[in-house]
């Protein structure tokens, strides 16, 4: 993964990238998870209207975009591919996940939206993982 913020990538009728915050970067950086995962994610957060795969100025083709309105805009959560196959920075993320926003949306929006897209994708991982230990455990007592 680059470590770097791709400030010049930009998304048409978007303002410039911001980061997002470090909690959220930790949490994609850790994997674990796939596009059905993060739309489930995004479809639980107040405002949810759209995913795509938005193509930016600087050529990435992101991986997947959640598009969130809210009251005074749009913000888009942009999360990149994990193709760095060699994990030379301890991730596979190709480069940084990017916030677009639209509008005049505010940082207590952007935080609100960003915490319950965290919460919503931690509880659709941990429901995974109870589930798997629970088949591991089950599988012995099916064996029988």
């Amino acid at each position: 993964m680059s470590t770097k913020f791709e400030e010049k990538a930009l998304l048409v009728g978007y303002a410039n990238p911001e980061a997002v915050p470090e909690a959220v970067a930790e949490l994609l950086q850790a994997g674990g998870y796939n596009g059905s995962d993060l739309e489930a994610a995004g479809t639980a957060v107040p405002g949810f209207i759209r995913v795509d795969r938005p193509k930016t100025t600087d050529g990435y083709d992101w991986f997947l975009a959640l598009y969130f309105v809210t009251p005074n805009g749009e913000i888009c959560l942009a999360i990149p591919w994990a193709q760095d196959w060699e994990k030379e920075d301890g991730t596979s993320l190709d480069r940084l996940p990017a916030l677009y926003l639209k509008g005049d949306v505010g940082a207590w929006e952007m935080a609100g939206m960003l915490g319950a897209f965290i919460l919503a994708l931690e509880g659709i991982l941990a429901a995974q993982r109870l589930a798997a230990e629970e088949a591991e455990t089950n599988l012995p007592k099916l064996m029988n």
